[in-house]
């Protein structure tokens, strides 16, 4: 399939003037443009971006739809099949910055530190507290994950590093160096879980 329009649906807050400069730059073989543009045959869309069968009908020359992110809840596939077009993700693009973004939480959890932040914002020292309070290291903790795909065994990898115990939950099988359990496990005897399926699946 020899596919030669190129159209960007939707600006993600991470894209730069330069990125896009260089994006166009490295697309000069063919005719690509960062903005709508109907009559594409290759259109790239952001989660923001809802493409369904109404979206189609205004792209009928649409023959390859990408999301420049892991999820892909905002592709209606049935309607893409339909229309003739195949879909592609982009997991790798997004994974860094989901992986640090669940780190932060997971970390504001353990620590404790939005109730710690509030007391400083009240002007009290609440050193004195932290034994009454169920601090954790990440060293030492139990995090479940589920979903083990391409950004959760970033993240088990990130855990590990940290010193984290890591299990994990998926239906499309774990690593040798992953112990599985199930949710119910988790929700018992972990510190922490942390999601990264799709909403339908844990794939």
């Amino acid at each position: 399939m020899s596919l030669q329009t190129l159209s960007r649906w939707g600006r993600s807050a991470y894209d730069t003037t330069a990125a896009w400069a260089e994006e166009a730059e490295d697309l000069a073989d063919i005719v690509a443009v960062l903005e709508p543009r109907s009559d594409a045959e290759v259109i790239v869309v952001n989660s923001k971006t809802r493409v369904d069968r109404s979206f189609l009908a205004r792209t009928p020359s649409a023959r390859l739809i990408i999301t420049s992110t892991s999820g892909h809840e905002h592709l209606d596939l049935g309607a893409i099949q339909s229309h003739g077009a195949a879909a592609a993700r982009l997991p790798l693009v997004r994974r860094d910055a989901v992986v640090e973004a669940s780190l932060e939480l997971l970390l504001t959890g353990l620590r404790q530190t939005r109730r710690l932040h509030a007391a400083a914002q009240a002007g009290r020292w609440a050193r004195g507290t932290l034994p009454a309070l169920p601090v954790r290291t990440l060293r030492g903790s139990r995090v479940g994950l589920v979903g083990v795909g391409v950004i959760g065994l970033q993240m088990a990898r990130a855990l590990k590093a940290l010193g984290a115990e890591v299990c994990g939950l998926d239906p499309a099988g774990l690593p040798a160096d992953i112990p599985a359990r199930s949710l119910e496990d988790m929700f018992a005897h972990c510190d922490a879980v942390s999601l990264h399926a799709a909403s339908s699946n844990t794939s």
